[in-house]
Order: structure tokens, then sequence, then C-alpha cells
């Protein structure tokens, strides 16, 4: 009896939660950009005008001025996006908590320059190419992968529903796979996001106590969804023969 009352009183605070964030006055906008994927864009095109900025302040005799403000403007303002769906992360009663996947996925992305996918995400894609045989890490031995990451952008799109954007993005990665492609990793970066980065993700990645909803969700991808069958000793004999290969 005494369960029955307690699995009866989480469902019920379960159900309470759920309707706190139904009646938020955010909540379909924060739907929106969550579901199709505004936050992915947006770290898309943060990333590429620092990237971009920092190229014109370098060079010289150009007719496009920049200074150091603009090559940190866009990644400032997408910064501030990003505090505002962590303060989110406080409660359950929010309406960020439940896209706190998505959310983490970004704000990795975005700390670390990662325009696309996370290099751990790509390297993830050989589990789904049996035949591929990775040896030296060479374009060559990503060649007969059956994913093509070159095809579309964000969405799964037919060729016929394809944008400008995304033909672009095909031509681009068409001869040169994203995996082998530069960051937009820079010290300006880190200095900017390492302090809130750390202060809701922690330095340990555990998450931060005052962000339950980070915490708990770390918590529990590492605890079901990750196989941490790491061989040390396999590995260092791995490195060993590489750089002496």
């Amino acid at each position: 009896m005494k369960y029955s009352n307690m699995s009866k009183s989480g469902k019920e605070t379960k159900e309470m939660k759920e309707d706190e964030r139904n009646r938020a006055n955010n909540q379909i906008l924060v739907k929106f950009i969550f579901e199709n994927r505004v936050l992915d864009h947006l770290v898309f095109l943060a990333l590429r005008h620092h990237t971009q900025s920092r190229k014109y302040l370098m060079k010289k005799n150009t007719k496009v001025e920049r200074n150091y403000d603009d090559t940190m403007r866009a990644l400032k303002g997408m910064l501030e996006i990003f505090k505002s769906v962590i303060f989110d992360m406080e409660s359950y009663e929010h309406s960020c908590a439940p896209y706190v996947q998505i959310f983490l996925e970004n704000f990795v992305k975005f700390f670390i320059g990662e325009e696309y996918k996370l290099a751990s995400d790509v390297a993830d894609l050989q589990s789904e190419n049996e035949d591929l045989v990775i040896v030296h890490n060479r374009y060559q031995e990503y060649k007969n992968m059956k994913v093509d990451l070159s095809s579309y952008f964000f969405l799964d799109r037919a060729p016929e529903d394809r944008d400008e954007a995304d033909e672009a993005w095909r031509e681009k990665f068409s001869s040169r796979p994203y995996i082998f492609t530069e960051s937009h990793w820079t010290s300006d970066l880190n200095l900017l996001v390492g302090p809130t980065y750390k202060d809701c993700v922690s330095e340990s990645g555990v998450g931060a106590h005052v962000y339950p909803v980070i915490q708990d969700y770390i918590k529990f991808e590492s605890e079901n969804n990750r196989q941490f069958d790491f061989d040390m000793e396999n590995r260092i004999r791995f490195m060993n023969n590489k750089a002496s290969s």
C-alpha cells in the first residue's frame, strides 16, 4: 500500500510539472526552437561569423573592416541565449527542461567550436559501417562510408526539397568529409564561454548541483546509455604503433 501511494504521488508530481510547463508563456516558442533545431543553426552561424570576422581582421588592405569586437559580437549574443536556457534547467517545471539533451549537445558544440556535429558523433557512424576499417585515420579510409555526411545539412531532406544552404553544404563536403575539417575553436571563444560551461556542466563533467535537470541527465546517460569497456593497455599499444609506423 505504501509503495502504491508513492507511485501515485510520483505520477501526480510529474503531471503537475508537465501542467506547469504547458501553462508557461514561452512554451510554444521554446517548443518551436528546439523541435525545429533553431539552436543548431544559430550555433553554426555564430561560429562561422567568428571565424570569418577573424580572417577579415587579420587581412590587410581589405575592403571589409573588422575590429576585435566584431569577431566576438555573435558569440556573445549566442552565449546570452544559452544562459537563458541554462536558467530554465534549475527546475523540471520550466519550459526548456524536456529539451536538456538538445541543449547540452549544442552547448558543447558551441564551447569547442564544432559547427555541425561533435567528433564523437561522427566517429559513432563507424558502428553503422561494419566493413569500414580505420587504421591510419586518413581520408581514403572513410570514402566507403555508407552514411554520406555531405548529402544534407541539418534536415534529412529529399533532393527536390533541398534549399541553397543544403546545396552549398553538399558541394563543400562532397570531396572531403566534415570529420576532416578544422573547428572554430579559439582562445577567445574559450575565455568567453568557459566560465559558463563550468558553472552548469562543472569541471568534472557531471553537472552542477544548482542545475538538477542537467545533472540528472548526465548521470542517466553515463549509467544507462554508455558502455565503458575502454582498455587502457590496448589503447597505449595502438598509439605507440601508430606513432612508430
